[in-house]
This record gives structure tokens, sequence and C-alpha cells, in this order.
């Protein structure tokens, strides 16, 4: 059986893309075929070249020189469902699933971008049968990188070289089928390096690994969980999948996995004793460097700012934002609303990137404030439908996965630095047909900025976002500064450290 994926006429040739191969006829009936694997789309230019696309190689060409290739540097397609920044990576999971978790068969796998170039999955004979990559976690410990799949368990990659090591599924691992599939709806990994992984449609939802190999299995009060968040007190903090939206279960092993006799666990739900979440749908929760987790749901967003409580009184524990409508109001609106929240990342001022249907917001660390609202009108997102955000921890640069592709920004927040033994400044010096800001990094968290003349005039002053501040390069009054050295002074949040750079201003 022939499938045939286009038909074009070229300079009066007849050119059929068909599985396998494409046909050039002429006029005469005279058909020439050329087997070719893996495209979508072919034509014949004016000097008999046939030109294809390729899902993997991307534009093809085959001539009288045989067969040539142009393949920009990026990921594979358009396709994102998961992120995760790694110092100065990034690692994108491009698989799927439908709104009723069954498979979509996506083969793309993950996309890697090491900081100055795009890398896609190889061709590995442990991947290779392996589709829809959805979860993404690092163990801590030796920094290798692990997809969760809607279909064909775990893969582990090398940390350095980014190459598969071993796969977990239900052949080698009590990682139970759903059906024939081995479908994993939450990875994470805890500071020991236990890996934690929600088995959809198993006899037990919550499996860990642990470090000598050892799999552990967990009871609980449904039949499927889904993504794992691990908290600074060790709390494992499940969501349910979309088609089952059943709430949060809240899973305290009291760091001892093999022993049940100490486990504690808990439900939320959207009653006002039973958590008070805004929905039973929840999309993502992330903790804040404060403590705080902030929900993700089908109708806004919650925080819960005493997590502890969870155990012992889980009355209202979550709570919605409440903006004023103006200063001292007893009135106001929630933040962002009951907007559909698909994902929300902390970047390293502690700022909260949150992806919906509406676009990306970026939220400040009061909680409370709205910063930025990108959109397809107002920025180069092309599409306002953000399904991840990703953050590289050392540049600051901000992913966003959308419907039609990922769109990357230079974010001016990074991850704080232990001290001051760092300290940079770029563009450094600054000339006079420069019109950006300065970036002043390798700060401790919360730094103060104090920015002088060579006399000691205090010309500019702000705060760190994280390990990094920025300067508009203008002084207090709106001026450009004069051509001249000038002094940067950073302090940490209680004073208790201090450094100073220079600054050289050209015109």
């Amino acid at each position: 059986k022939k499938v045939i994926t286009n038909i074009e006429v070229n300079h009066n040739k007849l050119v059929v893309a068909e599985w396998g191969g494409i046909t050039v006829e002429d006029m005469n009936g005279n058909a020439v075929v050329t087997k070719v694997n893996d495209f979508n789309y072919a034509l014949l230019d004016v000097d008999g070249v046939i030109w294809f696309g390729s899902s993997q190689y991307g534009l093809l060409r085959i001539g009288i020189n045989g067969e040539e290739g142009f393949l920009p540097n990026g990921p594979r397609a358009a396709a994102s469902y998961n992120m995760l920044g790694t110092g100065k990576e990034l690692w994108v999971a491009s698989g799927s699933h439908t709104n009723t978790y069954a498979a979509t068969y996506s083969y793309n796998r993950y996309y890697h971008f090491t900081g100055s170039e795009w890398k896609n999955a190889p061709d590995n004979p442990l991947i290779n049968p392996m589709f829809d990559f959805t979860e993404i976690a690092q163990n801590p410990i030796n920094k290798n990188i692990y997809f969760g799949t809607h279909g064909s368990g775990i893969v582990e990659l090398a940390n350095v070289s980014g190459q598969p090591i071993q796969t977990f599924d239900s052949t080698n691992s009590p990682l139970q089928n759903y059906g024939v599939a081995t479908v994993v709806t939450g990875l994470a990994f805890d500071k020991t390096g236990r890996m934690w992984v929600s088995n959809f449609g198993a006899d037990s939802a919550l499996r860990v690994r642990l470090t000598n190999g050892k799999w552990v299995a967990f009871q609980l009060q449904t039949a499927s969980a889904g993504k794992i968040l691990i908290d600074a007190k060790n709390y494992k903090w499940l969501t349910s999948p979309r088609n089952i939206s059943n709430g949060i279960i809240v899973y305290d092993d009291n760091g001892t996995p093999e022993n049940k006799a100490d486990d504690r666990i808990a439900t939320l739900n959207n009653t006002p004793l039973g958590g008070n979440l805004p929905s039973l749908s929840i999309s993502c929760m992330v903790q804040t460097g404060k403590g705080d987790i902030w929900i993700g749901s089908d109708l806004g967003l919650s925080v819960i700012s005493t997590p502890s409580n969870v155990f012992l009184n889980p009355s209202n524990l979550a709570n919605r934002i409440i903006i004023p409508f103006e200063e001292g109001s007893s009135q106001g609106a929630y933040l962002l609303g009951n907007e559909i929240i698909n994902c929300i990342t902390i970047d390293g001022g502690d700022r909260r990137w949150v992806g919906t249907n509406n676009g990306a917001y970026l939220i400040d660390n009061d909680g409370q404030t709205v910063l930025k609202h990108y959109t397809k009108d107002n920025s180069p997102l092309l599409s306002d439908q953000i399904y991840t955000i990703g953050i590289i921890e050392e540049t600051g640069e901000v992913f966003f996965g959308t419907s039609r592709g990922i769109v990357s920004y230079q974010g001016n927040a990074t991850k704080s630095s232990k001290n001051f033994n760092n300290l940079k400044i770029f563009p450094n010096p600054v000339k006079e047909n420069f019109d950006g800001d300065v970036s002043i990094s390798g700060l401790m968290n919360n730094s103060l900025v104090k920015i002088t003349d060579i006399n000691g005039n205090l010309i500019f002053e702000t705060g760190s976002n994280g390990g990094t501040a920025t300067w508009n390069c203008r002084k207090f009054n709106g001026e450009r500064p004069a051509t001249g050295v000038y002094l940067v002074f950073v302090i940490n949040e209680d004073g208790s450290e201090t450094s100073m750079g220079k600054i050289l201003f050209i015109h």
C-alpha cells in the first residue's frame, strides 16, 4: 500500500512524494525513483534538483553531487512540553499527550541548548524506540539528566556527553505499564539523589529509586499521581493527572523511604477545611526562595505561605492573592484573576514567571506586583499559549515554550553568588554608541549597588535581582554620565560584605 504525501508539477514533470521515495516522471512517461526516508514534501527545480523537507535533517536536495542538507541550528521541532535550566544549559522535553492522557507518539524526544548551540536527541538505540518525552529532572549528585516519557519509561543521560546511559521501564524495573506503555507523569530528585517517580496507572502511584538501585513503592489515596514537587522539608507534593483532577497529595517519608511506620500523608482539595485550593485541576507547583508554595490551576493562582502546616492543620492552607484596587482599600481583585495557569518558574531574583493561555507574566518577589506581561502583540512571542518556561541560572536567559515554537528573552536576574569574588561589569568601557543597560553580575542575593563619580557623588543606586543588577546608563537626573571613570560599590543584604569595581564612559 502506497502512502502519498504530496504531488507537484514542476517544469513539465510530475513529482510524486510517497513514504520511502520520490518519483519524478516526464511527459513521455519516463520515471526516476529516488529512495528517501524521513521526508515531508518534495519539489523539482529548473536544474533537475530534487528538494525535500525532512523532519530530522532540515531542507535537503538531491542533484548530480548527491545529497546535501541545510539545517539551521535550533530545536528539531516547534513542540515543547517541559523545560529545565541547569547552570549554563537548557533541556527541553518535546513530547505530549492527549487530554485523556493517551500517547501522541512524538519522536522528537528532546532538545539541548548548551549555552552556545542547540543539540537534538541523537540517533541512539537506547532511545530510538522511545516517544513522548514530557518530564525532566536532574540528579543533584552526579548532575545527570533524566527524562520521563508518556509511554516509554525513563532515560538517563550522562551529564558531560549528554549521551543516553540507561533506561527504566516495565521490563527492567518495578515500573508498571498502563496498558502496554510505561507512563511517567512526574519525576523529581531529592537532595540525596533518590529518584521519585509518578507511575500512571500502576498499583502504586509513587515509587522511589534509592541511590543503591533499590526501588520502593508507596500506596497513596489515589490510583495515579502527576507532577512532583519536593520542598525544602523533603515533603513530596503531587498533583493529580488533569483527566482525574483530585487536587494535591502531600507525602512525607520522614527521610526513611524503607520504613513506612513513620510516614505521613495529607490530601488537599478545594474546600476550606480541605486546603482551600482554587480548583481540583492543578497544573503546576513551585517553591519560592522564601519558602512559599505557588500553585497554578485552571482557575488562577494560589499560595501556601506555611507549607509545614500541611500535616497539622490544612484548613484554609492555600489562599488567593488579592491586589487592592487602591492603597488602603479592603477591596481588590485576585492576582491574574482566573487565568488558566500552565507553568510557574522562579528566576534568580526569586520572581515568578507565569505561563498562561494569555501570554507570560513576570511577578515581582513581593508576590503581588506584575512587572511585565508579554503577549504575541507586544513582544516576539510566537503565541499567547505558554506551555513551559525555562531559565538558565547563570545568564538569566528566559525561554518560553509556546504552541508555535520556542522564544528566548534576556532576563536581568541570575543565580546569586556566595561572595563578591567574581564581580563583573559589562560592557566596560561604555562607548557613546551604546544605548543598552550595563550589567553588574556576580552579586550576592539582594545586594545594594551604588554608583558614584570619582569624587564620591552618588549618581545611581539600585538593588540586585538575585546575582545581577542593571543600570540604564543614566544618572538620577536622567542625563548620561560624562566621559570618565565611575566607581561601583556593592554591599550584601546585611552589610557584612562589600566590594568595588570601576566603569569607564567614553564619549
